[in-house]
C-alpha cells in the first residue's frame, strides 16, 4: 500500500511543519520528504508509523485507508478530553524516543572521535 502524498502534504501543513521541520523530526532530509509527497518514492513501514505518531493521526489515513486522520481515536468510546490525553500521551512518548535516539548517535559520535 502507497502513502497518499497529498494527505502527508496536507496534514504536515495542518500541523505548522515545514518539509525541512518534518525531515529534521525523522532524521531525513527535506528532499526525501518532498519525494514522499510528491509519491515519487514511498517511506518504509517504520517511518510511516513514526509519522503517523509525529502528526497525530494513523497512518491508516496516510496510507488512504480511512477518510479520517484520527479515526482510530474516533471509534473508541473516548471522550474528546480523553482523545487528547491519548494524543499527548504519543507526543511525549516520541519526544523520549527522539531524546533516546539522539543520545545514542551522540555516544557513537564521541566514542569514534576518541578513537574507540
Amino acid at each position: 500500500m502507497a502513502l497518499q502524498g497529498k494527505r502527508l502534504k496536507e496534514i504536515r501543513k495542518s500541523r505548522g511543519y515545514t518539509q525541512t521541520e518534518l525531515g529534521k523530526a525523522l532524521g531525513t532530509p527535506q528532499q526525501q520528504v518532498a519525494k514522499w509527497e510528491n509519491e515519487i518514492q514511498d517511506p518504509s513501514a517504520d517511518t510511516v508509523g513514526r509519522l503517523a505518531m509525529l502528526l497525530e493521526c494513523s497512518a491508516d489515513y496516510l496510507l488512504g485507508l480511512v477518510d479520517t486522520p484520527t479515526e482510530h481515536l474516533q471509534q473508541t468510546d473516548l471522550s474528546e478530553a480523553e482523545r487528547e490525553v491519548v494524543l499527548l500521551y504519543r507526543r511525549r512518548k516520541l519526544q523520549e524516543l527522539i531524546t533516546r535516539l539522539v543520545g545514542e548517535i551522540t555516544e557513537r559520535h564521541t566514542a569514534k572521535a576518541e578513537g574507540g
